[in-house]
């Protein structure tokens, strides 16, 4: 039976285990030990032209122990999708402190999917994604300070009322897989 796939699809055992990495294929299906990824689908609904002409498909195949985490399997899956982008900067002009902009303490299971300028506001979005299936409690820190931290749902609406924000840091718990966006206010970027 299929099942949905995004970036990554992983069959381990009590000894060993394998990662295929993919660059936004449909979806797959495991037997035994053989997994198979859908490259094409190409149905008729709601466009029959969907999966029509020349396609660009990025696989890996990533070997790994039986005690892999499932955090460490969604990270490698983003890492793929997005490799990393250099720009050229000026020695005349510092570019901070070397600090991580986005600092998440407490989990290694949560982690951040999402860091962006809001479409509707003057502040940033912060989706964070807890990938363990546990309750987690995290502090999170971005940049030079945050103000203010309100919950809201990917329409950018807020939801409930803003996050305590304590000496530029917001602590959240997660319930398992949870998904959470902040509309973010802060102090500086670098």
């Amino acid at each position: 039976l299929e099942q949905p796939t995004q970036k990554f699809a992983d069959l381990t055992g009590e000894h060993f285990g394998f990662t295929i990495l993919n660059n936004g294929r449909y979806g797959c299906d495991a037997l035994g030990g053989r997994l198979r990824v859908t490259l094409l689908r190409n149905p008729n609904i709601p466009d029959r032209e969907t999966d029509n002409g020349r396609h660009r498909i990025k696989l890996a195949f990533v070997p790994h122990g039986p005690d892999v985490s499932n955090d460490q399997l969604v990270r490698q899956g983003i890492v793929f999708n997005r490799p990393a982008l250099s720009t050229v900067v000026s020695r005349a002009r510092p570019t901070g402190t070397g600090e991580s902009n986005v600092s998440i303490a407490g989990s290694s299971s949560v982690i951040c999917t999402a860091l962006r300028r809001a479409e509707h506001s003057d502040g940033y979005i912060l989706r964070l994604f807890e990938t363990s299936g546990l309750r987690r409690r995290v502090t999170v820190s971005v940049g030079r300070g945050l103000r203010k931290a309100q919950p809201v749902n990917f329409l950018e609406r807020p939801m409930g009322g803003p996050c305590r924000v304590s000496r530029g840091k917001v602590t959240l718990t997660f319930r398992p897989y949870e998904v959470k966006s902040l509309l973010l206010s802060c102090g500086g970027w670098y």
